[in-house]
């Protein structure tokens, strides 16, 4: 299992999207992404940012129902689908043709990635395995910079109004929360509608 590295999810999103665009579609060749709630999250963003289309989504959020294991993000031809990975009776079993899992994951998911190419991801992480969230590069320990003093000094506001990077990060994320949840709304209202439909055409035998 080869071992890939990147800066942010962004990139992980541009090196998922560059590999899918080149498989074989008429053969339905696909990528699954295993990775943890928060992180499947991130990685479902990016993708939609870039443009690619949301086919299914089962997500809920931890606190709702308590489930902090893997999730699967695929991708095919259809679109973009996300589920739990982990089931009642253990792990669901993937094949696709390339699987990315997520450093954090635990090692128990491994067994049931088997797909043709298995990539192994950090984010966030240099090769020598350092994450510069954590270590000295990023902390007092390092000079300060003319981009870390920027930083500090950054004005953060929201509806014209200033306030502090933790106020901010925190109504962002708020704003990620109600922006997953009218997607969700949105594909169950679909779902409805066309379970709908198709009773419509049983009845008239369309």
């Amino acid at each position: 299992m080869k071992n890939l590295y990147f800066d942010d999810f962004e990139d992980l999103a541009c090196d998922i999207a560059d590999k899918f665009d080149r498989l074989d579609k008429e053969e339905f060749e696909d990528i699954a992404v295993i990775a943890k709630p928060n992180d499947v999250k991130e990685i479902f963003k990016e993708l939609v940012c870039i443009g690619y289309d949301i086919c299914n989504i089962t997500y809920e959020r931890i606190d709702w129902d308590g489930y902090d294991d893997e999730y699967i993000l695929s991708m095919n031809h259809e679109g973009i689908w996300i589920e739990k990975f982990k089931r009642e009776n253990g792990y669901y079993e993937d094949e696709s043709t390339i699987t990315y899992i997520l450093d954090n994951c635990s090692s128990k998911v491994i067994p049931y990635c088997k797909g043709k190419i298995v990539f192994e991801v950090s984010v966030g992480a240099d090769e020598d395995g350092c994450d510069c969230s954590e270590c000295a590069c990023k902390n007092d320990e390092r000079p300060a910079t003319a981009s870390t003093t920027a930083s500090k000094s950054a004005t953060y506001k929201i509806n014209n109004k200033e306030v502090s990077k933790e106020e901010f990060d925190k109504k962002y994320e708020e704003f990620e929360e109600m922006y997953l949840d009218n997607i969700r709304d949105m594909l169950l209202s679909y779902c409805e509608f066309m379970d709908e439909v198709n009773d419509w055409r049983k009845l008239f035998r369309w």
